[in-house]
């Protein structure tokens, strides 16, 4: 079995890389064992990459505002006094 890959790229010189080898302008058939083995050496590279990458940083740690909670329970208001010294006790 043979897979024809009929990928071609842009040429941008005139003649250059023609007629040497596998390139990517070539439409020369592989076999699937020359697939399977090119396709194992990216999957081992590519994992090689994610094992090398640093951990993700911890997710935020989100602030509960408790104030309005604190506010429905209608808590004591030192208002004024007639002598300040009050507000001490």
């Amino acid at each position: 079995m043979f897979l024809y890959l009929g990928m071609q790229m842009a040429a941008r010189g005139r003649g250059r890389g023609r007629g040497r080898g596998r390139g990517m302008g070539a439409n020369v058939p592989i076999t699937m064992e020359e697939l399977m083995q090119t396709h194992n050496k990216m999957m081992h590279a590519f994992m090689q990459h994610l094992q090398h990458q640093p951990p993700p940083p911890p997710p935020p740690v989100h602030v509960r505002d408790k104030h309005g909670e604190f506010m429905k329970g209608r808590p004591l208001v030192f208002t004024h006094s007639a002598d300040p010294m009050d507000g001490d006790e």
